[in-house]
C-alpha cells in the first residue's frame, strides 16, 4: 500500500532531493541538476524566496522504499500581482503508478483547499530561474541540467487527475550559421550609426559579478510580464550571482550599454555542460568539477541561449543584433556547431522572430498544467483576464 508522508527531517529532505537521481540513474536522456544547487534552492536558510513563500514537500513510500515526490509552493504576493490565489506544484517525480501520482497530487490539493486557493498549477518553482514546464515533446533528446526531464506517463496521470493545459513553452535549435544573417548585420550597422548603444564584453568572472545586480535588475523588468513571473528579491539576486555568474564563461555573457556606459541590456549563454554533469552524476566533488572544466574548453559542442533581457526603451532599437552577431562569431572561434534556445512561451512572438532568421526547428515543448478548484474560480479568472485585454 502506498503511503504519502510529508517531509519532516533533514534525512527525509535528502531522500526527496536525491529521488530522481535514483529513478533516472540509467536513463539515456535524463541530466541531473547540480546536487549543490538543489540543496540550496530547497533550503529555507539559503533561498531568499522563502521570505515571502511557503513550501511543503511530500514523499510517496511503498514498503519503506521511496517511489515518488512532490513539492507545493504558496507565493504570498502572487495574488496581489496576478489576481488569483494559486498554489504551485513542482519537483514532481514518480514511478509509473496511478496510485502514486494521485496520492501525491491529493496532498497538494488538500493544502490548496486549506489555503482557499482558486487553482493549482505547475510544474513551477519559486521563480523563473527554477525549472518549470513538464516535457510533452522531445523525449528522445538529451535533456538539460537546467530544465525538467520526465517520462510521458507523467502527463497522462496529470490529465487523468483533471489537469489541463495552461501555457506551453517551446525550445528552438539550429546549427551555427556559417555567417550571421544579413538582416542581423544590417540591424547591427544601423544601431551603431543611429544610436549610442554599443556592445559590452566582460573580461573576467570578477567583472561579471560586479555587474550582476544591474543584470538582474534588468531581468526583473524584462521578464515581469511573462507567465507567472515574480520579481527576484535582493537575496535571490545575490544567490543567482553566486550560482551562475561566478562559474559561467564570461565570453558568453554580453551587455548593451548606452552613451553614458549604463548597462541597458544583457544576453547570457552557456556552453554545453550537460554531458559533463551527467557523467558526474550532478556532483562537483570529488571529481565532477574535472568533467565540467574539460567541457568548458570543448570543441564540436553546443551552446544554450539562457537569457536575453533589455530595458523597455531598448527593445525596439535592434540592439539585440549586436549581441547575437557576437555570439555567432564566438561560436565560430570556439568550435560550437549548434545552438539551443531555452524554453520560451509559445506566444512570445518577438523573440521567435529573431530565431526564425536562422534555420530553426522546434525540438522540445513543455507545459504548465492547471486545475481550478471549481467552475466558478475558472470563470472568474477568465472574466478578469478578458477585462484586462
Amino acid at each position: 500500500m502506498i503511503e504519502i508522508r510529508e517531509v519532516a527531517t533533514k534525512r527525509e529532505m535528502m531522500i526527496f532531493i536525491k529521488f530522481p537521481y535514483k529513478l533516472y540513474k540509467k536513463h539515456p536522456y535524463w541530466v541531473p541538476s547540480l546536487l549543490m544547487d538543489e540543496k540550496n534552492t530547497l533550503n529555507k536558510e539559503k533561498n531568499g524566496a522563502f521570505e515571502s513563500a511557503r513550501a511543503r514537500f511530500w514523499l510517496a513510500w511503498d514498503q519503506g522504499r521511496p517511489v515518488g515526490r512532490i513539492a507545493a509552493i504558496y507565493l504570498e504576493k502572487y495574488e496581489e500581482k496576478w489576481g488569483q490565489r494559486r498554489l504551485r506544484f513542482g519537483w514532481m517525480d514518480f514511478i509509473d503508478s496511478k496510485e502514486v501520482a494521485f496520492g501525491l497530487l491529493d496532498a497538494v490539493w488538500q493544502w490548496a483547499k486549506e489555503l482557499k486557493a482558486q487553482a493549482v498549477h505547475g510544474p513551477l518553482g519559486f521563480n523563473d530561474m527554477d525549472k518549470e514546464g513538464m516535457l510533452i515533446e522531445g523525449f528522445n533528446l538529451q535533456g538539460s541540467m537546467l530544465t525538467i526531464y520526465n517520462e510521458p506517463y507523467y502527463n497522462k496521470y496529470l490529465e487523468m487527475y483533471g489537469f489541463e493545459k495552461d501555457v506551453d513553452w517551446v525550445e528552438y535549435s539550429f546549427e551555427t550559421p556559417k555567417e550571421n544573417p544579413a538582416l542581423f548585420q544590417k540591424m547591427a550597422k544601423r544601431v551603431q550609426e543611429k544610436t549610442d548603444y554599443r556592445l559590452k564584453t566582460f573580461k573576467s568572472s570578477k567583472e561579471l559579478v560586479q555587474w550582476g545586480p544591474r543584470i538582474f535588475e534588468i531581468y526583473n523588468k524584462a521578464y515581469d510580464h511573462l507567465y507567472g513571473a515574480m520579481p527576484l528579491n535582493e537575496r535571490q539576486i545575490q544567490s543567482a550571482i553566486e550560482q551562475y555568474l561566478k562559474i559561467i564563461d564570461p565570453e558568453f555573457v554580453l551587455g548593451i550599454v548606452d552613451g553614458k556606459d549604463n548597462l541597458v541590456g544583457f544576453g547570457v549563454a552557456l556552453i554545453n555542460l550537460d554531458t559533463a554533469v551527467k557523467k558526474a552524476g550532478g556532483r562537483l566533488f570529488p571529481l565532477g568539477f574535472i568533467h565540467i572544466l574539460r567541457a568548458m574548453k570543448a570543441r564540436n559542442t553546443y551552446l544554450s541561449m539562457l537569457l536575453i533581457g533589455l530595458e523597455p526603451e531598448v527593445q525596439r532599437s535592434g540592439a539585440v543584433a549586436l549581441m547575437l552577431n557576437q555570439i555567432v562569431d564566438t561560436c565560430h572561434k570556439r568550435g560550437i556547431n549548434r545552438i539551443y534556445c531555452m524554453p520560451e512561451l509559445e506566444d512570445n512572438l518577438s523573440v521567435q522572430k529573431l530565431w526564425k532568421l536562422f534555420d530553426t526547428e522546434i525540438v522540445r515543448r513543455r507545459r504548465v498544467y492547471i486545475r481550478y478548484m471549481d467552475h466558478a474560480a475558472r470563470m472568474d479568472y477568465d472574466y478578469k483576464a478578458a477585462q484586462q485585454g
